[in-house]
């Protein structure tokens, strides 16, 4: 099983010319780059916390585009709550309407400009009273 290239060359080389009592090359033992270098624990520290860092962030940007899904999903149902009472409320005003004509008598249903055919086409919201009252003064369209 071959082993893989180690990450530092440089303490390779440095550890490697340590060991071995006789140098081969005077010149490479007084290169400075090549002195032998103790690893430090600390010095995984630094990448350590830029892995904690980079862990905080990609929670960060999950946590936003949570929170703005969240946000979205929450502006559609008040959306179509807010649509649904409207429509009710609609309905509910149609109904009162309804009730309200209804009871009145074809006299004074006539006193309004209205005939008691009426009253279910305008309860139905097929027709306003102004589309009615211009029918009355102009005739139907053909």
């Amino acid at each position: 099983m071959t082993s893989q290239p180690p990450l530092f060359p440089h303490l390779v080389v440095a550890k490697w010319m340590h060991d071995v009592p006789t140098p081969v090359s005077v010149a490479a033992r007084d290169l400075p780059h090549l002195r032998p270098v103790t690893i430090d624990p600390t010095d995984y520290e630094h990448y350590l916390a830029r892995g904690r860092k980079m862990r905080a962030q990609a929670a960060g940007r999950l946590a936003r585009a949570l929170s703005t899904m969240l946000g979205q999903a929450l502006d559609a149902l008040r959306a179509s709550i807010s649509r649904s009472l409207q429509r009710a409320h609609t309905r509910r005003q149609r109904q009162k309407t309804a009730t309200a004509l209804s009871h009145l008598s074809p006299h004074v249903l006539r006193d309004i400009g209205l005939v008691p055919a009426d009253v279910s086409l305008l309860t139905q919201g097929r027709v306003t009273v102004s589309e009615l009252a211009q029918v009355r003064h102009t005739g139907w369209a053909h």
